[in-house]
């Protein structure tokens, strides 16, 4: 149960009772097998998008038994996930009794749906299915209306296709075909261009229809369905919200819902009529009521739900910020917006009350943050809103490295110092690493030396390696994987190399390429650098993947005076590289005669001759 809220569960529980006709669980994959199984008094199931996976990767797994044994559906809600439609046939042909499925805003191929269902059928030989609602509201793709759905449902009652493809013709084919259906949601969804109307006044005169959702419609067709004595009505969840002044007009609301009326219809830019009525309003418990009751007739929640918290946020709505936690809305952002984190946005609100809400809830754990989504204290640190991110810090909301800012480490403020002795367990150790890196190549020794010896204090079994690899895997700032002796020997930091070293961190540690800090000091010159770490136990002919040793890159770079040291050290003067190569083959300039005067030879190479006036003995 780690991944449902307790509040939110508790609530259902409360609505509904002990033994509950619906259980909202927020992801159909195979976490919840354990869950589903055991849950065998509930008759209706719901899954939602994830934060872990895009819509097309959810799928409903018919390997669950209790699906295709022990459950007895009634009602399937599936909106918002990615139905295989193989699967989600075989779950339907396996559950004859079914009255409601819930499709709407869902992922799903609607054409090969019927047909799937019309094959599991005819092999299990069954004849009809007792499905009497069925709702396609909003589902985009191919035209979701096929003889093949009349087929499989005969007794469909109540149909919602509002804001879909669906044509006139497709629409004469289901009122011929369904004889008991009563009511049709065809809102938003085509023209009467090219249409028989003497075909559609025929086929009216086979059905039990009895009312008609409609947006527009020619006025033609409109006098044929009032002929037909069928209930036009022209007004959605969207018209009437627009209507809705004051409590009063909510009976208005309430008379729609009751009768039929699609609660889930998206406007025709596919925008939520409920977050414009929350934006366009300023009374807070006539927008509360209007929610309150929307959600009574199944409000998806699920579908804008960021939409209507970041909203309800924004404008500093705390009570309806409130009904939609405990009713179930997610805080995740929806998959191809571009939303603001919910809590990222309470936090810039500055407003603790609003961010305690979320703490209520349990809603401040990391595994509630996308990876390409900000965190509250990355956030309030960013806008240095220091008040904020004490108060997020002390009620333990957990800080973790954002694509959207920097470490917030790497700052000029004064607050470093209370970070990190106030703080430092919000910090990873690869976060720390990385702030020790940056501030070793700025020469920074203060703040090198403080991060140093929280690093060494909570390393514990964990290698230097392991971070580094860490590291690497979540893509840190630039130079990654450079070890803090590297950095520190090439900057010639003298002070940082001894805490490093009184530490205990490993001086022959390499880079990804195996160079070592005193390949690094050697490369540079540095011979006060190469003496220390030479003292300090570091193998003077320790090699790097490429099989060259600091002689190598010091004779690569002429740096006499880092030649000279390395050999006092015990350099081995003739050491051959993988490609075959002595420190005498890759040196230039003043570095050659030096190497010559010391005995070295070339290798399988090259041949290097002697530069010109130049007198060896001159070096020393």
């Amino acid at each position: 149960m780690e991944k449902i809220p307790w509040p939110v569960l508790a609530n259902i529980l409360t609505i509904v009772g002990s033994f509950p006709e619906i259980l909202r669980l927020l992801l159909v994959c195979k976490k919840w097998k354990s869950i589903i199984e055991g849950a065998y008094h509930y008759v209706t199931f719901q899954g939602a998008r994830s934060f872990q996976l895009t819509p097309w990767e959810i799928v409903i797994y018919t390997s669950l038994r209790k699906f295709r044994e022990g459950w007895k559906l009634t009602s399937l809600d599936l909106r918002n996930v990615n139905c295989r439609a193989e699967n989600l046939a075989k779950i339907i042909v396996s559950n004859p009794e079914m009255l409601k499925l819930d499709l709407s805003n869902s992922f799903c191929d609607l054409v090969s749906l019927w047909e799937e269902t019309l094959k599991e059928m005819e092999i299990s030989n069954q004849k009809n299915h007792k499905l009497e609602e069925l709702r396609l509201t909003n589902v985009k793709g191919s035209e979701p209306i096929r003889e093949t759905l009349a087929i499989c449902f005969p007794n469909l009652a109540k149909l919602y296709i509002g804001n879909t493809s669906t044509s006139w013709e497709s629409i004469k084919i289901l009122i011929c075909s369904l004889q008991k259906l009563k009511i049709l949601d065809i809102s938003y969804c085509f023209c009467a261009d090219g249409l028989n109307l003497k075909e559609l006044e025929e086929s009216l005169s086979r059905t039990s229809l009895r009312a008609v959702y409609l947006d527009a419609c020619d006025i033609e067709v409109l006098n044929i369905f009032k002929r037909k004595h069928i209930e036009i009505i022209n007004r959605n969840i969207e018209s009437l919200l627009n209507q809705i002044k004051s409590i009063a007009d909510l009976e208005l609301l309430e008379i729609f819902l009751k009768n039929g009326g699609d609660v889930n219809l998206l406007s025709t830019h596919q925008n939520s009529p409920q977050k414009d009525f929350i934006m366009r309003n300023s009374d807070e418990e006539l927008i509360c009521k209007a929610f309150q009751l929307m959600i009574r007739y199944n409000l998806d929640l699920y579908q804008n739900n960021n939409t209507y918290i970041n909203s309800s946020i924004g404008k500093q709505l705390k009570k309806l910020f409130e009904i939609l936690l405990r009713c179930g809305a997610d805080i995740w952002p929806n998959y191809g917006s571009h939303h603001e984190h919910p809590i990222v946005l309470a936090t810039k609100s500055n407003d603790p009350s609003i961010l305690q809400l979320f703490i209520n809830y349990n809603y401040q754990k990391q595994d509630n943050y996308l990876g390409r989504t900000c965190n509250p204290i990355c956030s309030a640190a960013s806008e240095e809103n220091w008040k904020m991110f004490a108060y997020l810090a002390n009620n333990s909301v957990p800080y973790f490295r954002c694509p959207c800012h920097k470490n917030i480490l790497f700052t000029d403020s004064e607050c470093f110092d209370t970070l990190l002795n106030s703080y430092c367990y919000l910090f990873t150790l690869e976060m720390l690493y990385e702030a020790a890196q940056v501030y070793v190549r700025h020469l920074n020794n203060k703040r090198a030396s403080m991060l140093i010896e929280i690093i060494a204090a909570r390393q514990g079994h964990i290698s230097e390696k392991s971070i580094l690899a860490n590291l690497s895997i979540i893509k840190f700032g630039k130079e990654i994987r450079l070890p803090l002796m590297v950095i520190a020997a090439e900057s010639r930091a003298l002070r940082i190399l001894y805490k490093l070293t009184e530490k205990g961190f490993d001086v022959s540690m390499g880079d990804n390429t195996g160079i070592t800090a005193l390949m690094s000091a050697s490369i540079k010159g540095y011979p006060d650098v190469i003496n220390f770490l030479c003292l300090c136990g570091a193998p003077v002919n320790q090699k790097d993947f490429s099989g060259k040793t600091a002689l190598h890159h010091a004779a690569k770079n002429n740096q006499v005076e880092a030649i000279k040291e390395l050999i006092k050290s015990g350099a081995v003067i003739n050491s051959i590289s993988n490609d075959g190569f002595t420190p005498l083959d890759l040196s230039i300039r003043d570095s050659t005669s030096v190497l010559k005067h010391l005995g070295a030879f070339n290798g399988v190479r090259v041949q290097v001759a002697e530069p010109d006036n130049k007198d060896p003995y001159s070096f020393f």
